[in-house]
């Protein structure tokens, strides 16, 4: 069995970076690497790596907190580069 390709987005550039590396981790830890290979991206500096790589990618977990990760953005981006990744459903949080 061909293993899945994840991409693991966590980190970010939201007041709760910190949460965020912490929780990744952790997800990237308990995820089965005999079944996923786990490319992992910070949008504070990955954004250009992601794009590049967006034809191998089968699914991203997003692992952010705060702006930029539940507002919307890294998932407007993941739409527009037809990567899928877990509960696709756009709305946005009520950020000021």
């Amino acid at each position: 069995m061909q293993k899945k390709n994840i991409a693991l987005i966590y980190g970010g550039i939201s007041s709760e970076r910190d949460v965020s590396l912490n929780s990744g981790r952790q997800v990237h830890d308990a995820l089965d690497k005999e079944k996923y290979a786990i490319q992992t991206y910070d949008p504070a500096t990955d954004i250009p790596r992601l794009v590049a790589d967006a034809n191998k990618i089968d699914c991203a977990l997003i692992i952010l907190h705060g702006p930029y990760g539940e507002d919307g953005t890294i998932q407007g981006l993941l739409d527009l580069l037809d990567i899928p990744y877990q509960a696709r459903v756009f709305w946005v949080a009520p950020w000021p």
